[in-house]
C-alpha cells in the first residue's frame, strides 16, 4: 500500500472512531443505567463468565470455561483485575464502560481494514465511500456498541483475509502471523473449531505460500490447538471449545426435548470452581457455564442424533433450507 494511501487509512480511521466515541457520547442521557445503550451488561450475555468469578477467582474461572472460547472473558478478566471492587454493580459498569472505549478503537481499526482491502483492490476515492457506507450501517455500529464478542470476531476475520490477500498478491507474510491471526479466531469465535486449522491450510498451499512457512504455520497451529481441545476433552468430554453445540445442533431441527438433570448427581471437574458451581451471575442472570448445562449437551446432542437418522435426506434438506432463508433475512 502506498504512503499516501495509508496516512488517508489512519486519519479516515481515527476520525471514525472520534464519531463514535461522540456518537456513544450523544447518547449517555438517553442510555439505561448509565453506560449501557442497549440495556445489556455483558454479565447478562449467556456466553459469559459472571464478572464476580472473574474477579476472585480468574485463572480458576478461565481454565474452566466451557460455554465459549475464553478470548472475550480473558480481556474482561484482564480490565477486572484493574477496574474490580468489592462492589460487584460497579465492577461490571466500570469493566464495560472500558470495553465499550475498547470496542471503539477495534471498530475503529475495522474501518482501516476495510479501507486497506478496498482501496488497494479498486482506488482511495472508492475505497473511502465504500468504508464509510459500511461503518455508518446501523448494524455495524450495533455490534460496535453492544458487549460481546461479534465486533472483535468482525477485526479478526478481516485481518486474516487481508492476510491471505497480501500472500495472493506475492507479499511474503511471517506463518507466526498467520498463525496468531488463526489462533486469535479460534480462541474467540466458536464457529473456528480446530477443523479450520486445514481449511486455512488448503487456502495458504492453494495461494503457494511457501512450503518452508506452510509446515511452521501448521505445526504451531496444530500444537496449540490440540493442547487446548486436549484440556477440554479432560475436564468436559468436549471436542469444540463450545458447549452449546448440542443447543444449537437440536435446534437446528427441532429435536429439542426437556430434560431434568439432578445438580446433586453432576459430576463437576472441581467443586472448588465458583463458574461450575454457581446457578446465577452476579445481576441475576442465568450462569450456563453451570455444570448442569454440560450434561444437558449431552442430551441435546441425543435429541439431535436421534431425530437425524430418522428423517429422510429431503426432509433434512428441506429443514436446512428454510433455516437459510431465515439466516439472510434482514432482520
Amino acid at each position: 500500500m502506498s504512503s499516501n494511501r495509508l496516512v488517508v487509512g489512519i486519519i479516515f480511521s481515527i476520525t471514525l472512531t472520534a464519531l463514535l466515541l461522540a456518537y456513544e457520547a450523544s447518547l449517555l442521557p438517553k442510555s439505561i443505567v448509565g453506560v449501557y445503550f442497549h440495556g445489556i451488561p455483558s454479565d447478562v450475555m449467556m456466553q459469559t463468565l459472571s464478572i464476580q468469578d472473574l474477579y476472585e477467582q480468574p485463572l480458576k474461572s478461565l481454565w474452566y470455561l466451557h460455554i465459549q472460547p475464553p478470548m472475550f472473558d480473558t480481556i474482561r478478566a484482564i480490565l477486572v483485575s484493574f477496574l474490580g471492587s468489592e462492589d460487584l454493580l460497579l465492577s461490571q459498569y466500570r469493566v464495560d464502560t472500558a470495553i465499550y472505549f475498547l470496542w471503539a478503537i477495534i471498530y475503529g481499526l475495522t474501518c482501516f481494514l476495510i479501507f486497506t482491502i478496498i482501496g488497494t483492490q479498486t482506488s482511495t476515492i472508492y475505497g473511502i465511500f465504500a468504508t464509510l457506507g459500511f461503518c455508518i450501517h446501523p448494524a455495524f455500529l450495533l455490534y460496535a456498541t453492544t458487549l460481546d464478542s461479534t465486533l472483535l470476531s468482525t477485526f479478526l476475520i478481516l485481518s486474516l483475509i487481508f492476510l491471505l490477500l497480501e500472500i495472493g498478491d506475492g507479499q511474503k507474510i511471517s506463518p507466526y502471523l498467520i498463525s496468531a491471526s488463526f489462533l486469535a479466531l479460534f480462541f474467540t469465535r466458536s464457529i473456528f473449531q480446530w477443523p479450520w486449522v486445514f481449511i486455512i491450510g488448503l487456502c495458504l498451499y492453494l495461494l503457494k505460500y511457501p512450503p518452508q512457512y506452510l509446515k511452521k504455520y501448521f505445526i504451531i497451529c496444530i500444537c496449540i490447538v490440540a493442547l487446548f481441545i486436549i484440556k477440554q476433552f479432560l475436564l468436559f468430554h468436549l471436542t469444540t471449545s463450545s458447549s452449546f453445540a448440542g443447543l444449537n445442533l437440536c435446534r437446528s431441527i427441532d429435536a429439542c426435548t426437556g430434560h431434568y438433570i439432578d445438580a446433586k448427581k453432576i459430576n463437576h471437574a472441581d467443586p472448588t470452581a465458583n463458574s461450575l458451581m454457581r446457578e446465577f451471575k452476579s445481576n441475576n442472570a442465568k450462569n450456563f457455564n453451570n455444570s448442569i448445562y454440560l450434561e444437558l449437551n449431552k442430551k441435546y446432542l441425543d435429541d439431535y442424533k436421534e431425530k437425524l437418522f430418522s428423517m429422510s435426506a429431503k426432509e433434512l434438506f428441506a429443514i436446512y433450507f428454510n433455516n437459510l432463508i431465515i439466516y439472510l433475512q434482514p432482520w
